[in-house]
């Protein structure tokens, strides 16, 4: 009786290979899950950054137009004032690293577009991208 028991404890030593391999596939599920989940917080941190950016030129373009008055349409019938990125940038508005796409690193080319509201009394500013 003894020697069933020593025979039984010798061989409780170590895990065996199913419990290994759950072991493993469970490691396995959650390093895909986590993998899902940090590509998409890194997604939606780009496209967040992306829009921060973007408004970021606008405001530049708004306090650009503040400065240069006498250059924009005065009423609707006017054409409307293309505002290049590149002399927002010269002229001191933006840094060029603002005119550059966080998602891909490539340079975003385009102009705001200032127009005049006659029924609000305020002019409209919108970002219009081109390709480079």
């Amino acid at each position: 009786m003894f020697m069933n028991m020593m025979e039984r404890a010798s061989m409780k030593n170590g895990f065996t290979l199913i419990e290994l391999l759950a072991v493993i596939v469970i490691l396995g599920i959650v390093a895909v899950i986590t993998v899902a989940v940090t590509t998409g917080i890194l997604g939606d941190s780009r496209e967040s950054l992306e829009d921060s950016q973007k408004e970021i030129i606008l405001s530049a373009a708004e306090n650009w137009a503040i400065a240069n008055g006498d250059v924009l349409p005065f009423d609707s019938s006017d054409e409307p004032y293309e505002l290049s990125l590149e002399e927002l940038a010269s002229d001191g508005y933006i840094d060029s690293s603002d005119i550059t796409n966080p998602s891909d690193n490539t340079k975003i080319c385009g102009y705001v577009e200032i127009s005049y509201n006659d029924s609000t009394n305020q002019y409209n500013y919108e970002l219009v991208e081109e390709k480079c």
